[in-house]
């Protein structure tokens, strides 16, 4: 089970990948892939855009490292061919995925 950190740091990247993308990339085509593990959950990216060699770390991809840093994962990006993003962040346990939950559902 995926906490709801990680869903929210998920949802942020994805967000911020695709607006990337549409907005510098011209891209046709986009894959997006997420493995959900054990103890990691891998986000992977690519676009088959025009890529750039020197990325420059503006706001949303500092934000995307910031993001996954503070939440004790990876990142790596490059732009050599199209543009590629891929994330690794450590999956909280269960028992702090059901207090989580528990207290989600004491207020539902």
């Amino acid at each position: 089970l995926v906490s709801v950190t990680n869903v929210k740091i998920l949802e942020a990247i994805i967000m911020e990948s695709l607006t990337n993308a549409a907005k510098h990339s011209k891209a046709q085509g986009i894959h997006m892939k997420i493995n959900i593990g054990k103890k990691h959950l891998r986000y992977y990216f690519k676009d088959d855009g025009i890529g750039c060699l020197h990325v420059s770390e503006n706001l949303g991809i500092s934000g995307m490292r910031d993001r996954i840093k503070n939440a004790g994962g990876t990142i790596a990006i490059d732009g050599s061919d199209g543009f590629l993003i891929v994330c690794h962040l450590p999956i909280i346990n269960d028992e702090d995925y059901r207090e989580e939950e528990d207290f989600a559902n004491s207020y539902c």
